[in-house]
């Protein structure tokens, strides 16, 4: 073995052996992700499954609606039904969510979000249930490093296919190779992105005052008009999709306060992120556009960290992206395993070259 080979593979084999755990469970968890709402509501199908009707009851329905099946809390945001099988969610101030049919009005039931299966396999993705991300962020890099120095190692033997009747452990090693080749631009794909996510508070820096507190960008408030009642939700929809025509809302944070405003989380055409990217405030007594910021508007880094979160997901190009990205994660998790498997196999075959022989099966003595 060369000398630049022999260190590439050393990288490789230490690097891959030292994050091959958190790589399976950041894969698999990844995995699952990506079809987290699918997942999710096939969990809980009483909660978001309804049938479609032609009229919708007027969201300025939904809060009371909830309230009053959880005496004591207020609602405050709606989250709106991706698609018209499923019902609306309306948070509370407690974080509690309560599904309600977005045809009849009807409660279908509620839950913490802190309880939810997909938050727990978020966190395990995202932090490995540790307080902070840089594990995992770290590990996001090995990946990449693994990624182009197995391309490297494969080069020599450009093995893409299974030897024909081979033992369990060429299988083993084909697999190893076979999966890397073939899922490498998609894996350094959720690779890459996945490092701009995990370091993207230090590529975007919030600003900080002078006593270190970070600073709020300034918001937007309605202006209280005497004699001038509040309009409703349903009015101020109806004003944020003739701001943003084309976009679909997907969150509304209900103005509660006499100067709040109602916010509008909407998602254009292009941006395949799942809630959106585009924001929309409206005054809550003219119905005035009092700010407007959309996914059209990101430059520099912010654009590169957008992009890296539909990258990441495998939303950019839609099912079929999403769908090739999950055999990606299996992948991973797949190279994870196998490469343990190599491992242990050569650590037994040094063992047995370095084994004294014993007479009774040395040939010569025979």
């Amino acid at each position: 073995m060369d000398t630049l080979r022999k260190i590439f593979f050393n990288i490789h084999l230490y690097l891959g052996l030292a994050g091959s755990i958190i790589l399976f469970v950041v894969a698999i968890t990844g995995g699952i992700l990506t079809y987290e709402f699918e997942i999710d509501h096939r969990l809980n199908s009483k909660l978001y499954y309804v049938d479609p009707q032609p009229q919708r009851v007027p969201l300025a329905n939904l809060g009371p609606a909830a309230e009053k099946s959880v005496p004591g809390k207020r609602a405050v945001v709606l989250y709106l039904g991706r698609n018209e099988g499923l019902a609306h969610e309306v948070i509370m101030n407690d974080g509690l969510r309560v599904t309600v049919n977005p045809y009849t009005g009807e409660v279908l039931g509620s839950r913490m979000i802190q309880g939810r299966l997909m938050a727990k396999v978020q966190d395990i993705h995202r932090r490995l249930m540790l307080k902070n991300s840089l594990l995992v962020s770290y590990t996001t890099i090995a990946m990449v490093v693994l990624a182009c120095s197995g391309l490297y190692l494969w080069w020599k033997t450009k093995i893409v296919g299974f030897k024909r009747q081979g033992s369990a452990r060429r299988f083993n090693f084909d697999l190893h190779h076979v999966s890397g080749f073939y899922f490498l631009i998609p894996v350094l794909l959720i690779a890459l992105s996945g490092v701009v996510l995990g370091f993207d508070k230090y590529l975007l820096p919030p600003q900080l005052d002078a006593k270190g507190r970070p600073v709020r960008p300034p918001q937007p408030a309605s202006t209280p008009q005497p004699g001038v009642p509040a309009i409703s939700v349903d009015e101020a929809f109806a004003k944020a999709m003739v701001a943003l025509p084309g976009a679909r809302i997907t969150t509304v944070g209900l103005a509660l306060g006499p100067r709040a405003t109602y916010q509008f989380t909407m998602k254009l055409p292009e941006d395949n992120t799942p809630g959106g990217r585009s924001q929309v405030a409206i005054d809550k007594y003219s119905g005035q556009v009092l700010q407007m910021q959309t996914s059209r508007d990101f430059r520099g880094l912010r654009s590169i960290i957008y992009w890296s979160r539909q990258i990441h997901t495998g939303e950019f190009w839609g099912w079929p992206t999403r769908l090739l990205f999950l055999f990606a994660t299996l992948a991973i998790a797949v190279q994870a395993v196998s490469g343990i498997i190599m491992w242990i196999a050569r650590i037994r075959t040094q063992r047995k070259k370095a084994a004294p022989v014993s007479s009774q099966h040395d040939p010569v003595a025979i």
